[in-house]
């Protein structure tokens, strides 16, 4: 089993490997908020029965000094499966300074303006998960 720390490492190789061709490099502050939300994402098992964290790119899409935007996406790949020219987008997440604390990250609505606290957030899919594997 890889452990977090582990995963977070190889999550971060990822990230730099698909930026470092648009030559692109992380912040620190977007390292910390990729970070928070990976540990947060295992602390909830929010995925767990979605999607493997070693299945998933984390892309920072703003670096601000009050909040960053990372959006999650599949990562498709011999092991991941799924179409390798595509890479769809699970979910987007703002988390604001500091981006080490877990209680700052918030789940972004795709269909409207809606943000919901990342743990609320959680709660709901983990419930709507454990609800569709029951029947």
């Amino acid at each position: 089993m890889i452990r977090p720390l582990s995963r977070f490492i190889i999550i971060l190789s990822f990230i730099y490997t698909s930026l470092a061709s648009a030559d692109e490099k992380l912040s620190p502050n977007q390292t910390k908020a990729i970070h928070t939300l990976v540990q947060a994402i295992e602390a909830t098992h929010l995925y767990q029965n979605r999607h493997r964290i070693e299945c998933l790119y984390f892309f920072p899409e703003t670096d601000g000094k009050k909040y960053i935007i990372i959006a999650v996406h599949e990562k498709h790949s011999e092991t991941c499966g799924g179409d390798k020219e595509t890479w769809p987008i699970v979910d987007r997440f703002n988390i604001s300074s500091p981006y080490s604390n877990m209680k700052k990250i918030e789940w972004l609505n795709p269909a409207s303006e809606e943000r919901l606290h990342f743990q609320n957030y959680a709660k709901k899919e983990n419930k709507k998960s454990h609800a569709s594997h029951s029947n």
